[in-house]
């Protein structure tokens, strides 16, 4: 199965993404696919997040199926990479 996901529009200011790339991965990649480090864009949105003062909440909407798919790649499968980036997003949302 597979979760088509509208594209959204980035308006915070970021610093270590690439707005084009976070788009592309959030409406291209596959949340049921193979886990691979494209993800790691989501370890960088979760940096600038940390640090941004403008945050735009509405994007965690977008990236919500994503970030329980690391969890399960983090915990299920003991992936290290998934592990950092849960991590990274964990210290964004109780930031």
């Amino acid at each position: 199965m597979s979760i088509k996901v509208k594209k959204p529009e980035v308006k915070m200011n970021l610093y270590e993404t690439d707005k084009d790339v976070l788009k592309s991965f959030i409406t291209n990649e596959k949340i049921d696919g193979v886990f691979t480090e494209k993800y790691l864009i989501l370890q960088n949105f979760a940096d600038d997040c940390r640090f941004s003062s403008d945050i735009q909440p509405e994007l965690m909407e977008y990236l919500l199926p994503f970030y329980l798919r690391i969890i399960e790649e983090a915990i299920m499968h003991q992936n290290k990479m998934a592990e950092d980036i849960y991590s990274q997003f964990n210290s964004m949302i109780f930031f």
